[in-house]
């Protein structure tokens, strides 16, 4: 290959790595939407006849 054609690879190899890196930063949000719940808990115990 020619070194023109290698010198524009190496460029566009470049563009799509600097523009990797800057999606890898994106900002978190500051807070959450909703709340956090804790589990339910089953409170039926027991067997037939209770």
């Amino acid at each position: 290959m020619s070194d023109k054609n290698l010198e524009m690879m190496k460029k566009i190899i470049e563009a799509k790595k600097q523009k990797g890196s800057k999606g890898a930063q994106a900002m978190r949000p500051d807070k959450n939407m909703g709340k956090t719940q804790k589990a339910f808990r089953n409170t039926k115990k027991g067997g037939v006849f209770d």
